[in-house]
């Protein structure tokens, strides 16, 4: 990780991985702020995925509950 201190890469991947921001330079700060628009973005992508998720869920069992079950005699 040496190689890459201080750089726009260093920066996006510390905020990637949700590390304390350190100072740097232009770089490395405008490499942290990309990082952290891509990590707000996965997770509003994740709860989107989740949500739909749980409303098939429960439009599934919704009608598995209310479909009336086969009587035989």
């Amino acid at each position: 990780m040496t190689m890459f201190r201080g750089t726009f890469e260093h920066g996006y991947a510390d905020a990637i991985h949700n590390r304390q921001r350190v100072l740097g330079s232009d770089a490395y700060r405008a490499g942290y702020d990309r990082g952290v628009r891509y990590r707000k973005s996965e997770k509003a992508l994740e709860l989107a995925a989740l949500g739909i998720l749980a409303i098939v869920v429960s439009v599934a069992l919704l009608i598995w509950i209310t479909t009336p079950g086969v009587v035989t005699r």
